[in-house]
């Protein structure tokens, strides 16, 4: 009751001030006073995507952004998502935006468009739209002397390459990536050589019969690593990506992890327990190897060692947060499916088993046919836009 009280004679008080003229001058509204601003949707999106979207929606409404900018920061936060239908949304939204006028003059906002437009290729596992988006902004990166990140981008290329059959060309625009970023001591060439270095593991472990080659790699990743993490300040080059020096432990311990990781893999299939065991006892002791995230890039190897509990309950909690955001239609949980089949082989419940099978199956045919569908969606939408 006190609180409506005060409310209404503030409200008089407004109306008195307003009508007599006296008072404090007139207060022009600015960005900053409002909680629909680009920062906050930006701080909260790969955690809270809806609540970021409403934000942005809002910041465009109350007019503290204009619409391409609004739709560049949609297109971000959609990108991300594992929900193919977002990420169509997403390559929709940046396709139209590199029409607009200020993707025309403003190099910087039609790179961010390119950068979206391969990162929901990829998400959505679009390889032929990786290729061809992927070559538009290296390429927009060289024109501005951007060779980093260019050769960044060209990781990216060449993984996607080798995915569409061109296996030798995509591992050499990897490799050529790798060769000139790993000569340079600084964080940006650092981090987008890591960029490489996982890229090429990726391609290799698909593969399959290049285990060594991998344990080298993730060796080398970690000597890298190691030297970053002592002589911090002879790699400092302040571009936007490094961390401060607080966030560098993080840092390293991430790609230490992963690395870790990628060698207890390698050691597993090549059948040395021990060594991958090791490598398994050093990622776990990791804040990395603790995470969901981390948990469930190492479940495989632990089945591969005969661990089927730890995978199990790890894909257990990862399906329950699934479940809770109602989305199962994705390759996450496609391979789930499959690590729980294999499970129960190795227990001996072959009906089990196949039935687990069974559903994975059903998944990845919907994913494909979910794929086949959403390009199709994607070729009509840009031909009523070239009409």
């Amino acid at each position: 009751m006190k609180q409506a009280l005060y409310l209404i004679l503030y409200v008089v008080i407004l109306v008195i001030v307003g009508c007599t003229g006296k008072g404090s001058t007139k207060h022009v509204p600015l960005a900053s006073d409002s909680l629909y601003t680009e920062e906050r949707a930006m701080a909260i999106y790969d955690s809270m995507p809806e609540r970021a979207l409403l934000i942005l929606d809002s910041a465009e409404i109350v007019g503290n952004m204009p619409d391409y900018r609004a739709g560049l920061f949609r297109a971000k936060v959609l990108s991300s998502s594992t929900a193919m239908q977002q990420q169509d949304s997403a390559i929709i939204i940046c396709e139209a935006l590199l029409h607009h006028d200020e993707a025309q003059r403003n190099i910087v906002y039609r790179q961010d468009l390119f950068e979206h437009l391969l990162s929901a290729s990829r998400m959505r596992g679009d390889y032929e739209e990786m290729v061809h988006w992927g070559t538009e902004l290296a390429g927009l990166r060289r024109s501005q002397g951007l060779e980093t990140e260019a050769l960044r981008t060209d990781a990216d290329l060449g993984l996607a390459m080798t995915h569409i059959g061109h296996v030798d060309e995509g591992l050499a625009k990897i490799d050529n990536a790798i060769r000139q970023l790993g000569s340079i001591r600084k964080f940006s060439e650092l981090d987008a050589w890591l960029i490489a270095m996982k890229r090429k593991i990726t391609v290799l472990q698909e593969q399959g019969n290049h285990m060594e080659q991998v344990i080298t790699l993730a060796d080398l990743i970690q000597q890298r690593l190691d030297d970053f993490a002592a002589h911090a300040d002879d790699y400092h080059d302040g571009t936007y990506r490094e961390p401060s020096k607080d966030d560098i432990p993080g840092y390293h311990d991430f790609y230490h992890a992963q690395a870790s990781g990628f060698k207890a893999a390698a050691y597993a299939v090549l059948g040395n327990r021990q060594a991958a065991q090791r490598e398994m006892d050093a990622f776990r002791q990791s804040p990395y190897g603790h995470s969901l995230d981390g948990r469930c890039m190492i479940a495989p190897t632990q089945a591969r060692l005969g661990d089927y509990a730890t995978m199990l309950a790890t894909y257990d909690e990862a399906e329950r947060r699934m479940l809770s955001e109602g989305d199962t239609l994705n390759t996450v949980y496609a391979n789930i499916l499959r690590g729980r089949a294999e499970a129960a082989h190795a227990s001996g419940h072959a009906t089990q088993a196949y039935g687990y099978l069974i559903r994975y199956q059903a998944i990845e045919n919907q994913l494909n046919d979910r794929l086949q569908r959403s390009k199709a969606h994607l070729y009509a939408a840009r031909y009523h836009a070239q009409e």
